[in-house]
């Protein structure tokens, strides 16, 4: 149990280091992975390094928590490994653009579609030698729609796309405050936004219901519409709005219910906490949902890595308690 702790406890902190690029130092290995090409406000990577690969473009590195499985995949590419050991650092040696083929209409398309970048790792050991890694890291921007369309992602497409109406209405973490209000608080909220805002206020509070393939679609529309009129940023209000709830208090409520049974499905936690905070089971379950996964039963349960992930990025209840 010590060990599993342990290896969550890792997932976790590997997260912070190469998704927000947090200097942490792990297993003995100094993670020092900012760059100034890399806001990570902007820019995201495809893959934690040495954890778990979710790109053909990741550097050939074998890290003290990296799985035979993993290296053994490395090598049937045939390209060769670098081992990183206890007391090596881990930096960011260069980053570079990476220009996707121009098309007609190349001018009028997102900036995150116009490019990737590739980032460059270099090894540092102990007596000061400095080896360059091989391979290469890929990251892609935030509202880049097309690259997890091009994986068959259309989750990672709609979060990119939802990505996209946060800087058209200047708000954080849409997904979140629309699962906590009323369809009419919700709308409410825009009644001073223009029209354009207004309708994919309306398309996405519709297209939170998984069935509403209809309102998901008109929802994209409507996203590159507002994008294509000229000015609509500046008839968008920036950040002007009262802060909202952000669904820490249903997710910490999740978080108790998962504590006291370990094996609860999606749909039972979900009615349990909507009773705990006074919200219908649907809302809970759509704010609580990243916690679970598929099993092999095919049942939605808890993800332990996720939870404690969860657990550990929530901020501190004001009598001081964590959950």
């Amino acid at each position: 149990m010590e060990r599993e702790s342990d290896d969550l406890y890792r997932h976790y902190r590997l997260l912070l280091a190469c998704r927000l690029g947090e200097r942490l130092t792990i297993d003995g290995v100094d993670l020092d992975l900012n760059h100034p090409a890399l806001d990570r406000d902007e820019w995201e990577p495809l893959g934690v390094l040495g954890d778990y690969p979710t790109t053909e473009v990741e550097p050939s590195l074998a890290l003290p928590w990296t799985a035979p499985s993993h290296i053994q995949r490395l090598q049937l590419r045939g390209a060769p490994i670098l081992r990183v050991r206890e007391g090596d650092r881990l930096t960011v040696s260069r980053v570079e653009a990476f220009s996707r083929p121009a098309s007609a209409f190349a001018a009028l398309d997102h900036p995150h579609h116009r490019e990737r970048r590739l980032v460059f790792l270099s090894v540092t050991r102990p007596d000061g030698e400095v080896i360059e890694a091989p391979g290469c890291w890929l990251f892609a921007g935030v509202a880049d729609v097309m690259t997890p369309i091009a994986l068959g992602d259309y989750a990672d497409a709609r979060r990119a796309l939802i990505t996209r109406f946060e800087r058209i209405c200047g708000i954080d973490d849409l997904v979140d405050q629309v699962d906590d209000i009323s369809e009419t608080d919700w709308i409410a909220k825009f009644a001073d936004d223009n029209e354009d805002v207004r309708s994919l206020a309306a398309a996405l509070w519709k297209a939170e219901d998984d069935l509403a393939n209809p309102a998901a679609m008109a929802f994209g529309y409507l996203i590159g519409r507002a994008e294509g009129q000229q000015g609509r940023r500046e008839q968008a209000r920036i950040a002007s709005k009262k802060p909202r709830s952000t669904g820490d208090n249903t997710r910490r409520k999740a978080i108790a219910v998962i504590d006291d049974i370990p094996g609860i499905v999606l749909a039972r936690c979900a009615e349990k906490v909507g009773v705990l905070v006074g919200k219908n089971a649907r809302s809970v379950s759509k704010t609580i949902h990243m916690m679970f996964a598929k099993g092999p039963d095919g049942v939605m349960r808890p993800d332990p890595i996720a939870v404690e992930a969860v657990r550990a990025g929530l901020p501190t209840e004001p009598n001081g308690a964590m959950p």
